[in-house]
């Protein structure tokens, strides 16, 4: 295998950091910016400063805001899980801390590209998108495929074109377009059948890598609960994070005990794991894992 190439196919607005400010002059959209910035270092980060100076509000009210941010999210990590807490404060008040770990290691931006041109990648979106919204169809957003260390680089189609010309001359436009095409397809079609089995496919990735022939082959692991998204159909509703089958759970577990661990985790950790995977492999196959 060489040059392996790893595209993201997407179906559902999942980032904090799309915000379309259209038809503004630059001073507006510049306060736009900071406005919604400050909003989200409230919500997510618990940092008010900015807010308070810019809105003249107060720090109790901001707070409020955090700590329903936190109550929120700790509600469904423990509702999600099946976790019998019992009225347990304790309890509680973990999850509460897991939630405040989780967004205190968040990263957004008000996104320059969304908020005055309403792309992304280059591809045109609806306004007024909000998270877990719902794009009309899935946006093809190719990267390129780093070395072991490196990070990988999100890149526009046209630029994908470019990339694989570089590699394989003569060949790049042919390429890009199959991997394009070969990807929504592959998408779609996964999609659609899962959906029929009570799942949504939010976004998920493909790896591809050309064989000895130079044919276009699938290069890793496709559409699990590693490199997908899986939410349940059942109670989807946009405007917020959605529970999923994944391994974000264990992700959470982690990062709330930054330091405090030998990366070995709970026994309760990896069964509530093990369960939903099981829970969604059963849920596509409509058979237990034998």
């Amino acid at each position: 295998m060489k040059h392996t190439r790893k595209c993201l196919t997407t179906a559902f607005m999942i980032l904090i950091c799309l915000f379309a400010f259209t038809g503004c002059g630059q001073k507006k959209v510049t306060a736009y910016q900071s406005y919604v910035k400050n909003l989200l270092d409230v919500n997510y980060k618990g940092d008010y400063t900015n807010y308070v100076k810019q809105n003249k509000g107060n720090e109790t009210d901001a707070l409020a805001l955090y700590q329903d941010c936190l109550s929120n999210l700790a509600n469904q990590l423990i509702t999600h899980y099946n976790l019998n807490t019992n009225q347990s404060v304790e309890v509680n008040q973990t999850f509460t801390t897991v939630a405040a770990a989780i967004y205190n290691d968040a990263r957004y931006e008000v996104s320059e590209s969304y908020k005055e041109n309403g792309t992304v990648c280059g591809i045109t979106l609806p306004e007024g998108l909000k998270e877990s919204d719902k794009l009309p169809e899935p946006i093809y957003t190719p990267s390129t495929k780093a070395e072991i260390g490196d990070h990988d680089e999100n890149i526009s189609y046209e630029q994908s074109i470019a990339h694989l010309e570089k590699y394989f001359p003569g060949k790049g436009a042919e390429y890009a377009e199959k991997l394009r095409d070969y990807t929504i397809a592959l998408y779609k079609k996964c999609a659609d059948y899962a959906l029929s089995k009570g799942i949504i496919i939010a976004d998920t990735k493909f790896e591809f890598g050309l064989d000895e022939n130079g044919n276009i082959v699938i290069g890793d692991e496709m559409l699990t609960p590693d490199s997908s998204r899986f939410w349940p159909a059942d109670g989807y509703e946009p405007g917020h994070g959605q529970p999923s089958f994944d391994k974000q759970f264990a992700r959470d577990w982690l990062k709330a005990n930054d330091g405090n661990h030998d990366w070995t985790l709970p026994q309760e950790i990896v069964d509530k794991m093990i369960e939903k995977y099981l829970q969604a492999y059963e849920m596509l196959t409509g058979k237990p894992l034998a």
